[in-house]
Protein backbone atom coordinates (compact mmCIF):
# COMPACT_ATOMS: atom_id res chain seq x y z
CA UNK A 1 0.00 0.00 0.00
CA UNK A 2 1.81 3.25 -0.81
CA UNK A 3 2.14 5.81 1.56
CA UNK A 4 -0.60 8.15 0.71
CA UNK A 5 -3.17 5.76 0.97
CA UNK A 6 -2.04 4.23 3.90
CA UNK A 7 -2.44 7.34 5.28
CA UNK A 8 -5.55 8.29 3.85
CA UNK A 9 -7.13 4.79 5.23
CA UNK A 10 -5.75 5.34 8.33
CA UNK A 11 -7.59 8.87 8.97
CA UNK A 12 -10.48 7.20 7.67
CA UNK A 13 -10.24 4.68 10.60
CA UNK A 14 -9.48 7.29 12.82
CA UNK A 15 -12.49 9.61 12.02
CA UNK A 16 -14.75 6.06 12.09
CA UNK A 17 -13.61 5.11 15.30
CA UNK A 18 -14.39 8.60 17.09
CA UNK A 19 -17.82 8.76 15.60
CA UNK A 20 -18.64 5.58 16.61
CA UNK A 21 -17.75 6.21 20.12
CA UNK A 22 -15.24 3.72 20.83
CA UNK A 23 -14.24 4.93 23.96
CA UNK A 24 -16.33 1.92 25.90
CA UNK A 25 -18.35 4.57 27.32
CA UNK A 26 -22.08 3.49 27.51
CA UNK A 27 -24.63 5.23 26.53
CA UNK A 28 -28.67 4.73 26.93
CA UNK A 29 -29.24 4.81 23.80
CA UNK A 30 -30.88 1.88 22.02
CA UNK A 31 -28.14 0.54 20.04
CA UNK A 32 -28.14 -2.49 17.64
CA UNK A 33 -25.51 -4.48 16.19
CA UNK A 34 -25.46 -4.35 12.37
CA UNK A 35 -23.02 -6.81 10.50
CA UNK A 36 -23.19 -7.98 7.37
CA UNK A 37 -20.89 -8.71 3.33
CA UNK A 38 -19.43 -6.27 1.24
CA UNK A 39 -18.42 -7.40 -2.30
CA UNK A 40 -17.48 -5.70 -5.50
CA UNK A 41 -18.10 -7.54 -8.46
CA UNK A 42 -19.16 -10.49 -6.47
CA UNK A 43 -15.32 -10.37 -5.21
CA UNK A 44 -15.27 -9.51 -1.13
CA UNK A 45 -13.73 -6.29 -0.46
CA UNK A 46 -10.33 -7.08 1.11
CA UNK A 47 -9.98 -4.22 3.47
CA UNK A 48 -12.14 -1.27 4.13
CA UNK A 49 -14.11 0.95 6.52
CA UNK A 50 -18.20 0.89 6.06
CA UNK A 51 -20.14 3.80 7.91
CA UNK A 52 -23.81 4.48 8.84
CA UNK A 53 -25.10 7.92 8.30
CA UNK A 54 -28.36 8.61 10.12
CA UNK A 55 -30.84 9.96 7.41
CA UNK A 56 -33.40 12.07 9.49
CA UNK A 57 -34.25 12.70 13.17
CA UNK A 58 -36.09 9.11 13.59
CA UNK A 59 -37.70 8.25 17.13
CA UNK A 60 -34.42 7.14 18.56
CA UNK A 61 -31.57 9.52 18.11
CA UNK A 62 -30.30 8.45 15.23
CA UNK A 63 -26.23 8.05 15.25
CA UNK A 64 -23.53 8.25 12.84
CA UNK A 65 -21.14 4.84 13.47
CA UNK A 66 -18.32 3.16 11.93
CA UNK A 67 -16.75 -0.03 11.57
CA UNK A 68 -14.07 -2.30 9.49
CA UNK A 69 -14.56 -4.77 6.99
CA UNK A 70 -11.90 -7.48 6.50
CA UNK A 71 -12.29 -10.07 3.91
CA UNK A 72 -15.69 -8.88 3.03
CA UNK A 73 -17.20 -9.29 6.60
CA UNK A 74 -18.31 -6.49 8.71
CA UNK A 75 -19.28 -6.43 12.12
CA UNK A 76 -20.00 -3.44 14.72
CA UNK A 77 -21.55 -4.48 18.29
CA UNK A 78 -24.41 -3.77 19.49
CA UNK A 79 -22.30 -0.91 22.38
CA UNK A 80 -21.12 0.93 19.42
CA UNK A 81 -23.96 -0.11 16.68
CA UNK A 82 -26.78 2.51 15.44
CA UNK A 83 -29.90 2.96 17.06
CA UNK A 84 -33.21 2.46 14.94
CA UNK A 85 -33.93 3.64 11.96
CA UNK A 86 -32.27 4.62 8.15
CA UNK A 87 -29.38 5.44 7.32
CA UNK A 88 -27.06 6.18 3.99
CA UNK A 89 -24.01 3.68 4.21
CA UNK A 90 -20.64 4.47 2.91
CA UNK A 91 -18.12 2.23 2.21
CA UNK A 92 -14.33 3.24 1.63
CA UNK A 93 -12.10 0.35 -0.13
CA UNK A 94 -8.66 0.40 0.71
CA UNK A 95 -6.21 0.85 -2.17
CA UNK A 96 -5.38 -3.18 -1.49
CA UNK A 97 -9.66 -3.43 -1.29
CA UNK A 98 -9.48 -6.02 -4.11
CA UNK A 99 -7.77 -9.43 -4.63
CA UNK A 100 -7.67 -11.64 -8.43
CA UNK A 101 -5.07 -14.38 -8.80
CA UNK A 102 -4.39 -12.57 -12.28
CA UNK A 103 -3.06 -9.45 -11.02
CA UNK A 104 -1.31 -10.90 -7.82
CA UNK A 105 0.62 -13.06 -10.57
CA UNK A 106 1.98 -9.81 -12.15
CA UNK A 107 4.64 -8.00 -11.81
CA UNK A 108 3.60 -4.80 -9.82
CA UNK A 109 5.04 -2.21 -12.48
CA UNK A 110 2.90 -4.01 -15.27
CA UNK A 111 -0.10 -3.85 -11.79
CA UNK A 112 -3.41 -1.65 -13.77
CA UNK A 113 -4.14 1.54 -11.64
CA UNK A 114 -7.90 0.93 -11.05
CA UNK A 115 -10.07 2.23 -8.25
CA UNK A 116 -11.16 -0.70 -5.56
CA UNK A 117 -14.57 0.25 -6.11
CA UNK A 118 -16.28 3.25 -7.15
CA UNK A 119 -16.58 6.86 -5.69
CA UNK A 120 -20.13 6.06 -6.06
CA UNK A 121 -20.68 4.14 -2.93
CA UNK A 122 -18.31 6.82 -1.09
CA UNK A 123 -19.64 10.37 -2.05
CA UNK A 124 -23.48 10.40 -1.76
CA UNK A 125 -24.06 6.98 -1.95
CA UNK A 126 -27.33 5.04 -2.98
CA UNK A 127 -26.74 2.36 -0.43
CA UNK A 128 -29.23 2.30 2.54
CA UNK A 129 -29.89 0.39 5.70
CA UNK A 130 -33.29 0.32 8.00
CA UNK A 131 -31.86 -0.62 10.99
CA UNK A 132 -34.36 -2.66 13.40
CA UNK A 133 -35.40 -2.58 17.12
CA UNK A 134 -34.39 -6.04 18.03
CA UNK A 135 -33.88 -7.07 14.57
CA UNK A 136 -31.22 -9.17 13.26
CA UNK A 137 -29.60 -6.01 11.04
CA UNK A 138 -27.69 -8.09 8.56
CA UNK A 139 -27.06 -6.02 5.39
CA UNK A 140 -25.25 -7.08 2.46
CA UNK A 141 -24.01 -4.45 0.18
CA UNK A 142 -22.79 -5.65 -3.53
CA UNK A 143 -20.94 -2.89 -5.03
CA UNK A 144 -20.22 -2.89 -9.04
CA UNK A 145 -17.61 -1.71 -10.54
CA UNK A 146 -20.22 -0.62 -13.72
Amino acid sequence: MDRDRHSELGWVLALCLALAGCGGAEDDLPREAVSGQVTLDGVPLKRATIHFDPEGQGPAHPVAVGGVVIDGSYSIPRAQGPTPGTYRVSIFPSSEAIGTGAVEEEPPRKRPKRPPAPTAYISKSPLKAEVKPGGSNTFEFALSSR
